[in-house]
């Protein structure tokens, strides 16, 4: 199973980029990089649509239960509605401040 994904990763990554994402995923695995940094280099490297391929099954192959369950914490909340991405959530904020403002007229 690790060499059919490594083999996946590689054919979306190619070689070159491919080498940078090991180089990332192994500071993650050692401590040396946070997990929310960790997933948004992810994202950076597969996009939404390989991602979403890629990252069960690459959760799944952690050898670590806690770097797993950070990993899987970090997609559901870079992927809520709730906390949504920044400029979302500001933009939300100041479209229900209008909404309030109005109320008030």
């Amino acid at each position: 199973r690790n060499r059919q994904l490594m083999q996946k990763m590689k054919d979306v990554l190619g070689e070159e980029k491919f080498k940078q994402f090991r180089t990332c995923s192994s500071e993650f695995l050692k401590g040396d990089m946070m997990c929310t940094d960790y997933y948004q280099h992810f994202i950076q490297f597969f996009g939404k649509k390989h991602g979403e391929a890629i990252f069960p099954e690459m959760v799944d192959l952690l050898p670590d239960e806690s770097k797993k369950d950070a990993l899987l914490l970090a997609h559901n909340h870079y992927h809520s509605k709730e906390f949504g991405k920044p400029n979302q959530t500001k933009k939300k904020q100041e479209e229900k401040k209008k909404v309030e403002a109005l109320k008030k007229v």
